[in-house]
């Protein structure tokens, strides 16, 4: 995300339990916290505009997952997106919940991308306790989870995905021109 780790961790807390909070790995800004909290200093993740490229972080995230597993388990990623800056990465994750009415899901619909609607966090809970169910069920916990973007996996090592992640990072994403690849902002390679 583009906001804050430290108040998106209470979020999850919050709706999620504290319990939980180790085995969630919030991809985000962060922030330099006074102790009284009177004092918040923003940290960006990299040097952009919202100081979170987040196509480069699903790339890492996918990367890191296929080194990490030994015998093909790989983790579920779930994108949980609202605004225009989500655009680009709304047809990458496994699991996509995008708020209710926002760009973003109309974005989804135009163009055939599989999501689930928020309101609340509240119902994501509840969608991610079903979806975390079903792949008991149906995996018992190993090998690629029921939900899984296979293709998406597979573009992580793809030279062609490096390419067009790089002419994707300098177009526009003002959501007016998006995502027409050749249309009047979108550079060339």
């Amino acid at each position: 995300t583009s906001g804050l780790q430290p108040v998106l961790r209470r979020v999850l807390d919050t709706f999620l339990g504290e319990e939980l909070h180790p085995r969630i790995d919030i991809v985000a800004n962060d922030a330099e916290i006074k102790p009284d909290g009177s004092q918040w200093k923003p940290i960006r993740r990299n040097d952009t505009e919202l100081g979170h490229d987040k196509a480069a972080s699903m790339v890492d995230a996918r990367e890191q997952a296929e080194l990490a597993s030994d015998d093909g388990t790989i983790p579920l990623i779930v994108f949980i997106g609202d605004s225009v800056s989500d655009l680009p990465r709304a047809n990458q994750a496994d699991v996509l919940f995008t708020r209710h009415g926002l760009r973003l899901e109309e974005y989804c619909r135009e163009n055939d991308i599989a999501y689930i609607p928020f309101d609340t966090f509240a119902d994501i809970q509840a969608k991610l306790q079903e979806i975390a169910e079903e792949d008991r069920r149906e995996t018992g916990g190993r090998g690629a989870p029921k939900r899984f973007n296979p293709r998406e996996w597979r573009r992580v090592s793809s030279r062609r995905f490096m390419s067009s992640l790089r002419r994707e990072r300098r177009g526009c994403f003002c959501g007016q021109c998006f995502p027409a690849q050749d249309a009047c902002c979108w550079a060339d390679d």
